[in-house]
């Protein structure tokens, strides 16, 4: 397998969040040249290999993009290698991760030393928190006993990953023309959501987490007035929320909601904040794998979310600072430290499980 060449024509097929559908269509058939026998559950693909009684470890990434970002200066899907680096839309988030994980499934496939099952699952809309990627995927197929989700994390391991709710804030108010504002009655609507947000800045939340820090809540749209002569009667804002393990997004919303004269209406309660402990035998495997890795908690989210009642980790090749930008690159080191990382570390779990099962026998 040339792992460069595939993310070659990973990055050469358009995947933007819901139209995965040619990306998807190209890795089924380069796992498929590989003897990994992919299979289609839904809209995702999941290659399955099993050496016998053991636990069932999942290596996931997404296969996705988010749109070009505004200042590229290159063909965004001409996936040139030059100085070291290789270039293009998802390059880095996460194309790096779906061919270090596809190369260290097919090295798994090739050894005896273990035992277990290994899942290799590439899922689509990840970048915006769709319904038919993750989420759909493990109502089709078992609970897996662990898992890594692939993300550029400098191959440093996640353990911990704040929640998201975003929540849709609405103040009205009372009409007039401008010229009569004077000594007509009415009411701006948006000088209620300039009295309501800085109450959002106010709410602090008591508990923080050693590894995520405080919630934390953003303001971060404001939308009023259609035109310049009538006194607006509604403004709309958006307030993103980062949950940290300590409080739930609910908890989150209420208190907002009993902060603000806005009416406050969450967009999902689905993205829920994981901590992992250090103790669990996967972060053991990731930190063996690579020891001078460290464990950290990150603000944004991934569809390790959906995994949170497992013991699930964050981490994969690539830096987080690359992802999204203009002219993003992956530097073809991270490829090859990806492969022996995501191989060694899978390798521990299932030795480390194994030794776990002949001490309770």
């Amino acid at each position: 397998m040339d792992p460069v060449s595939l993310l070659q024509k990973i990055v050469a097929t358009p995947g933007t969040s819901r139209d995965e559908g040619k990306r998807a269509d190209l890795l089924m058939g380069e796992l498929g040249a590989l003897g990994l026998q992919p299979v289609k559950q839904g809209r995702n693909i999941v290659c399955r290999i099993e050496r016998g009684k053991g636990p069932t470890l999942m290596l996931n990434t997404h296969i996705d993009t988010v749109p070009p970002a505004m200042g590229y200066t290159r063909d965004p899907y001409n996936a040139e290698v030059k100085d070291g680096k290789i270039y293009g839309l998802g390059s880095n988030d996460a194309g790096g991760c779906i061919v270090s994980m596809t190369a260290a499934t097919l090295a798994l496939k090739e050894r005896k030393d273990w035992s277990g099952t290994l899942l290799l699952a590439l899922t689509v809309e990840e970048e915006v928190n769709g319904a038919d990627g993750m989420e759909a995927l493990l109502k089709e197929i078992p609970l897996p006993d662990a898992a890594m989700v692939g993300e550029p994390t400098g191959l440093n391991v996640c353990i911990a990953q704040k929640g998201l709710v975003v929540m849709d804030c609405t103040n009205t108010g009372q009409s007039c023309h401008a010229a009569n504002a004077w000594r007509v009655p009415h009411k701006n609507a948006i000088l209620e959501a300039m009295g309501d947000i800085p109450k959002v800045y106010q709410i602090a939340f008591k508990d923080r987490d050693d590894f995520l820090g405080p919630t934390t809540l953003n303001v971060t749209v404001i939308q009023g007035g259609t035109v310049h002569n009538s006194i607006p009667d509604k403004c709309t804002w958006k307030i993103d929320a980062r949950v940290n393990p300590a409080q739930s997004l609910d908890e989150v919303v209420e208190t907002v909601r009993k902060a603000v004269s806005a009416e406050v209406s969450p967009r999902s309660l689905r993205l829920q904040p994981f901590r992992t402990s250090k103790d669990q035998p996967i972060v053991h495997a990731a930190l063996k794998a690579r020891p001078k890795a460290t464990a950290f908690g990150s603000d944004a989210m991934s569809d390790a979310t959906f995994l949170r009642s497992i013991p699930v980790i964050k981490v994969g090749p690539g830096v987080t600072e690359m992802s999204h930008k203009p002219d993003e690159y992956l530097d073809l080191h991270w490829i090859d430290e990806g492969i022996a990382f995501y191989r060694d570390a899978a390798l521990n779990y299932f030795a480390a499980l194994s030794v776990a099962s002949r001490a309770l026998a």
